[in-house]
């Protein structure tokens, strides 16, 4: 070998080879066996399962053991994704020492923190948690042959010489397969016949092993002690079909000579078929294990109920079952608003999920429904608990075709209903889950129907009882622009066409959208795409086009606002994005089938037949032409008003109490409201002008199904409010000198004078967004009965500058990636330890927008202190082991864009108030200024540039950020003349 190609090997076998050596270092990590075990089809090619994981594997998502998790790691950093290196490895070589966390369920800084003096030094911090907990198989024996093994397996029978020459090819020329077995064959893991199996007999009885090989050890103690040779074989089964038993000794070598009585013409064992064997069976096997399709033998009807039950109307006991979800799922926000909507009118409920994958823990469904859909009233628990069954409850609720068989079990129920939002057999292809999901129409179920074509469809091809209800876009989030312009015709301002390019589902056609646009580019039309409601990337286009993903409703209300007309499809039953889009005011080109001609009028949307030119035809015609635009606009909009969640609860609440009725169920009188306040709000104002009445009307206008009272403090306004209040009997006012108002203080006298079980707190420039503000708190305060408090959520005034927008957002989406219940107990190490940013967050809370629980406050009231009354709160409820929840939904608009005075003025009052009562310095001293205020308005400088913020802004975006940091100077130790003791405290 030449000396030019040796330095070439050594350059690339060398980092190979070590990385090798690194991975077989940590077989904890890199666990061969159970690499093997649990991909099958590496362990049938014979491929070193480290050395597959090292070049491939790792690449297809593949965990080299159950304590690393490929896909976490590459998702969680980004920049190692990036550079296309294998995890394992860069976590041994480097991240282990980064602090990187090499599965969500370990927080490696936590661990160090409070491991710091770590002892096997060859083991990562992770690798000794895992020992140390005893999650790690460390004393797993080697494998030994012992002497003798020849002589034992020759003896036994086990080894089919002809069948394991045809098995494995390169055995072929081998004079003494017996040999080659025990030398080779066992180490690789081969099987001796096709009933054995030694992978699957490891898995099974890996404990039991203790390093003798799987043969050996079924030999000797195995299948005398009733341990399966493989998944193919069951001993019992075998016991049950011939009749043998343990006395006639060890049972594969019998039935590989004699086969099955029954069954004498099939042959056990066919050399020249390696893969052909009769598998037993088991009797505690599950055809379909996992899937949806064993949902009719697992969940079997129950009883018919009894037909003399009794229910209260306005107190129903309903329980739902749901498939289980993630994000961005219509159907399940149509099932979470009608939970809420039936909530709010006092009716009990329990959502059940089912298929839900038993690695996601369910402690963190419930924040999930309220993070991604909707704040509901109801406990959720999954199918498979003990007690699902025989839950007590007027009503069952199915939602969807798997669903119907879990729902119709259960005992204590009087009737199962059927929310239906889809045809689901055209869901998938002719086979058994179509015909599955078309047999559920056939269950004695009733229907509760999204549309009035579901309704008909089911009445008459099944013979269903059925209500339908309309679908309703939410009018707080989705409305036109005022006043809408139109797209002008030029290069600058290009038509826009919003295309909901959700391509994994199937029936939203979204390929045809595609071929359309395409059609249209060619054309010679130029405009701009919008694509969203999908991760999934559209890779290129004849048209430019913006991926904008997944977004929040909010975004996409503005979204449709910008835009020129929508595109959304539905092969099926219709969908409610047409609708969010119409009350936007934007005009929709829908296809033209038999469900959208059942539900949307003449004029109210633009169909076209189902092929890409009739569809470009109805686009261009809608986008090139402003009249028909206008006019169809207006159409739609006055079409959707007509429709809201509230009517569609009306109907499936009167739906459900008339079919019990019509059944033969007593209705009983109606559950009598509570007398006295749910809920108190106190809002403490001094000139709150024009805004504080629009705040109280709003507050007046929320809906909670139990009553709430109203309480205005007042501290002497002059601008005329307090009389246009006292004339108002809906509302009490409460007078006091403005000398005797605190911001703890005043609190506190609001809840001496309120009955409400829970008092909410606003400011009078708090704007509640819509009219379940209170409920969103009060739901959230119920659901956790450990909390004493509750702040909500804020979003910038529409007019607020970008900058003030983005410091919200970003302020508050931090809370949204906690949980949303949070205490000293979530993590009692570092609180213990005063972790500043742990604390920080467990004290964060905002009486502009907060709730607290009455029995809590009468032992925790507020400290009367000038500022920062509600961060003292929290921070006394948790140190007293409360929890602190963050309401999502309640959401307020509430912001200021305070000029350069006001900002150093309100900076210098933080800064006083955090070092007095944390001892947090937010500014120490000029120098640390400078350098904070140049990365500020560096980082300023390139958000605003790339987000289209023009110079000026920037630039008076500077002086805030001077103005703010000046006043934490000015408010913090050094003006106080105590910075040097800070410093030695802090040292100390």
């Amino acid at each position: 070998m030449n000396a030019t190609l040796k330095r070439t090997l050594k350059r690339y076998l060398l980092p190979f080879t070590g990385s090798m050596r690194l991975l077989r270092a940590h077989p904890i990590l890199m666990n061969g066996q159970w690499y093997l075990e649990n991909n099958p089809d590496v362990a049938r090619a014979e491929i070193d399962p480290i050395e597959h994981f090292h070049r491939i594997g790792w690449k297809e998502g593949r965990n080299p053991s159950e304590h690393f998790d490929v896909t976490y790691y590459l998702t969680a950093y980004p920049d190692i994704r990036a550079a296309e290196i294998n995890p394992l490895i860069h976590y041994l070589q480097v991240g282990c020492t980064e602090g990187r966390n090499p599965s969500p369920t370990f927080d490696a800084a936590a661990y160090l923190r409070d491991h710091p003096d770590l002892s096997q030094k060859k083991l990562t911090a992770y690798e000794q948690f895992l020992v140390a907990t005893g999650r790690a198989d460390v004393e797993r024996e080697p494998m030994t042959i012992p002497r003798g093994a020849y002589d034992e397996i020759s003896e036994s029978g086990l080894l089919h010489e002809t069948w394991y020459r045809g098995k494995y090819p390169d055995v072929v020329a081998v004079p003494d397969p017996l040999r080659h077995y025990i030398d080779w064959g066992i180490r690789e893991g081969r099987s001796p016949n096709p009933y054995f199996d030694p992978s699957w007999y490891t898995k099974e009885h890996r404990y039991a092993l203790r390093g003798l090989p799987p043969i050996l050890h079924y030999l000797r103690h195995g299948w005398q002690n009733g341990c399966d040779p493989s998944a193919a074989f069951s001993l019992t089964h075998y016991s049950d079909l011939t009749g043998w038993s343990p006395r006639d000794g060890e049972p594969i070598a019998r039935f590989m000579k004699e086969g099955l009585p029954q069954a004498p013409a099939l042959r056990p064992v066919d050399p020249a078929k390696p893969g052909h064997r009769i598998n037993l069976g088991r009797r505690d096997a599950h055809c379909c294990k996992g899937s949806f399709l064993r949902y009719p033998l697992d969940h079997r009807p129950a009883e018919t109920a009894d037909a003399h039950g009794s229910f209260i109307p306005n107190r129903l006991v309903l329980h739902w079952v749901i498939p289980d979800f993630g994000t961005g799922g219509g159907g399940h926000m149509t099932i979470f608003r009608m939970v809420r909507a039936l909530g709010l009118r006092g009716h009990r409920q329990t959502v059940w999920i089912h298929n839900r994958d038993p690695k996601e823990p369910l402690d963190g469904a419930y924040d999930d429904v309220v993070r991604h859909y909707q704040t509901i009233d109801a406990d959720i628990r999954l199918i498979d608990e003990e007690g699902f069954v025989d839950a007590q409850g007027d009503v069952v609720i199915a939602t969807d075709w798997a669903s119907v068989w879990p729902a119709r079990s259960m005992q204590h129920v009087k009737r199962c209903f059927y929310f239906v939002q889809d045809y689901e057999p055209f869901f998938f292809a002719r086979g058994a889950e179509a015909l599955l999901a078309e047999t559920t129409y056939r269950s004695d179920v009733d229907c509760l129907c999204a549309s009035p074509w579901l309704s008909q469809t089911l009445e008459e091809n099944f013979g269903r009882w059925t209500r339908h209800f309309h679908l309703a876009a939410d009018r707080d989030v989705y409305y036109p622009a005022s006043p809408r312009s139109a797209p002008a015709a030029n290069a600058e301002a290009l038509p826009r066409i919003a295309l909901y390019a959700r391509r994994f589902t199937a029936r939203r056609a979204v390929d045809l959208g595609l071929l359309a646009l395409e059609v249209l580019a060619r054309r010679g039309h130029e405009f701009i795409v919008d694509f969203f409601g999908s991760e999934e990337p559209i890779e290129t286009a004849p048209f430019p086009f913006v991926q904008h993903g997944t977004l929040p409703p909010q975004e996409l209300s503005r979204l449709y606002r910008s835009a020129t007309i929508g595109v959304v499809f539905s092969a099926t039953n219709y969908s409610l994005v047409p609708q969010e889009m119409m009350a936007c005011g934007l005009p929709v080109v829908e296809l033209d089938v038999e469900s959208t001609k059942a539900i949307y009028p003449e004029g109210v949307v633009s169909r076209a037949g189902a092929n890409p030119d009739a569809l470009a035809d109805a686009i261009e015609a809608l986008l090139f032409d402003g009249e028909r635009r206008a006019t169809q606009a207006r159409k739609a909009l006055n079409w959707v008003s007509q429709f809201s969640w509230e009517g569609a609860a009306d109907v499936i609440e009167k739906g459900i109490v008339d079919r019990l009725q019509e059944l033969g169920h007593a209705r009983l009188a109606p559950g009598v409201p509570r007398a006295t306040p749910k809920a108190s709000v106190v809002i403490p104002t001094l000139n709150g002008g024009p805004l504080l009445l629009d705040v109280i009307e709003r507050v007046k206008a929320q809906k909670l199904h139990e009553p709430f009272e109203i309480l205005v403090i007042d501290s002497g306004s002059s601008d005329g409010t307090m009389e246009r209040i006292e004339a108002d009997d809906s509302v009490m006012l409460h007078r006091i000198d403005k000398s005797e108002f605190g911001h703890g203080r005043t609190r506190n006298l609001g809840v001496e004078l309120t009955s409400g079980d829970y008092i909410a707190f606003l400011t009078q420039d708090a704007l509640p967004t819509n009219e379940g503000w209170l409920a969103n708190l009060v739901m959230m305060l119920d659901h956790y009965p450990d909390a004493a408090g509750a702040f909500g959520h804020h979003l910038a005034w529409e007019a607020a500058s970008a900058f003030t927008k983005r410091d919200i957002d970003q302020h508050f989406r931090q809370f949204f990636e906690m949980p949303l219940a949070v205490s000293k107990d979530l993590d009692p190490a570092r609180y213990a330890a005063g972790d500043i940013q742990w604390r920080q967050q467990l004290h964060y809370y905002s009486d502009n927008n907060s709730c607290l629980r009455r029995s809590v406050w009468e032992k925790i009231p507020y400290r009367d202190v000038p500022f920062g009354e509600d961060q003292l709160y929290a921070e006394d409820i948790v140190a007293a082991g409360y929890q602190k929840v963050f309401a999502p939904n309640a959401i307020v608009y509430h912001s200021h864009d305070y000029d350069e005075a006001e900002t150093e003025e309100r900076s210098m009052i933080e800064a006083r108030f955090f070092y007095e009562h944390f001892g947090y310095v937010l500014m120490e001293d000029a120098a640390t200024l400078e350098k904070t205020l140049a990365a500020l308005n560096a980082a300023d400088t390139a958000w605003g540039r790339t987000h289209g913020i023009g110079d000026e802004e920037i630039a008076y975006r500077h002086k805030l950020n001077k103005a703010r940091l000046k006043g934490y100077l000015a408010g913090g130790p050094e003006a106080q003349g105590h910075l040097e003791r800070w410093r030695r405290k802090k040292v100390a």
